[in-house]
């Protein structure tokens, strides 16, 4: 337990589980799109990244879980993961390393939440906030809100989705429109490969038939631009980042170095 920094002075309930020990919800998988098995490279990049630096740093960041309804077979209570899922795939990606070699493995630092707050909001909110939001999240996320909650399409839902995200209208329906892009736009968007705004340009009328000399000339140009952001984010997180992002942003480096002077493999 550790003592909390606001005002009241709450001890804030810190435990340790194995990653296979947390519960699982897909109610709080507010990452609706990278979730998906194969949906993005990137995010599978980014885990791996992840669990470099927590296994050469530690893990900084505690996630946030609420206790189960549900007890193991000896009556102790259970907790289920609502922030920290990409932490916990990290986690067990590096205990599949340490297992494989015998050695100790991680435990996940969580916090307990027992307010009975809308922890699905809650980690919606906190997602939408961290750096780089994948947009394929957003708007697939927007979608499952609408079916849960029996949200529609009109006015009066977008802006039942704005109040709930927290969001603006103009996010709302951007979003909104891309769910009705062609799947090759969608990819794209997720993977990086094009910013939301030339996807949603290219969304709203642009012919089938114009679409793959439109996308190669656009990925031509957004490459160009993402150099140049790539450039500006590093210096930012170098400046001003978490200990965590500069750690990221080491381990990434560090990779990147080590691929670089790799030798060549002579197999054929």
């Amino acid at each position: 337990m550790s003592v909390g920094n606001n005002a009241t002075q709450q001890l804030e309930e810190i435990i340790q589980l194995l990653p296979n020990e947390i519960l699982v919800d897909e109610r709080y998988n507010v990452r609706p799109w990278t979730s998906d098995e194969g949906a993005s490279d990137v995010e599978a990049k980014s885990i791996e990244l992840m669990a470099d630096s927590i296994e050469q740093h530690g893990q900084f960041d505690a996630g946030i879980v609420e206790p189960s309804k549900t007890k193991t077979a000896d009556g102790k209570e259970r907790f289920t993961l609502v922030a920290g899922h990409r932490r916990r795939k990290a986690i067990a990606m590096v205990n599949e390393r340490k297992a494989a070699k015998s050695q100790p493995l991680l435990h996940m630092r969580l916090r307990v939440d027992r307010s009975g707050a809308d922890m699905k909001r809650i980690a919606a909110q906190s997602n939408l906030h961290r750096d780089n939001p994948n947009p394929m999240d957003l708007a697939k996320l927007i979608e499952n809100l609408r079916k849960e909650f029996g949200w529609g399409h009109d006015m009066a839902g977008h802006k039942l989705v704005m109040r709930y995200l927290n969001v603006t209208l103009p996010t709302v329906l951007q979003h909104q429109r891309i769910l009705e892009a062609d799947p090759e736009i969608q990819k794209r968007l997720a993977s990086g490969q094009l910013s939301m705004k030339t996807a949603h340009q290219l969304a709203v009328g642009v012919k089938p038939e114009m679409l793959p000399e439109i996308l190669k000339n656009a990925e031509r140009i957004q490459t160009e631009s993402d150099e140049h952001q790539a450039e500006r984010n590093e210096g930012f997180v170098k400046g001003h980042g978490s200990k965590e992002q500069r750690q990221e942003l080491k381990a990434k480096k560090d990779k990147a170095a080590t691929t670089e002077s790799a030798p060549e493999s002579d197999s054929v």
